[in-house]
């Protein structure tokens, strides 16, 4: 998954919720959703626990990019996507 992608959990806590990828290790992924993981302290999560949707945020669009980007970006696709394929997992 390259940075930018959304993502969506699949499992813990915060399953169905969606993400940024905003950086890479080699099993984890550093997630941010503008709100309570940002940018600044992202959330790191096991790449078999999320899903890409096929949607991507380009952060080239932004200079300097911030959180409230990140979260206004999320809050357009939530709005455009059908949340019910992450629970047919």
């Amino acid at each position: 998954m390259k940075k930018g992608a959304v993502v969506v959990s699949l499992r813990g806590h915060d399953k169905g919720k969606l993400y940024v990828v905003v950086g890479e290790s080699e099993k984890k992924l550093l997630l941010c959703d503008g709100k309570n993981k940002k940018l600044s302290h992202p959330k790191v999560k096991n790449k078999k626990h999320l899903k890409e949707i096929g949607k991507e945020i380009h952060f080239s669009s932004y200079n300097p990019l911030y959180d409230a980007h990140i979260l206004k970006e999320l809050k357009s696709i939530e709005k455009r996507i059908d949340n019910s394929f992450v629970y047919n997992y």
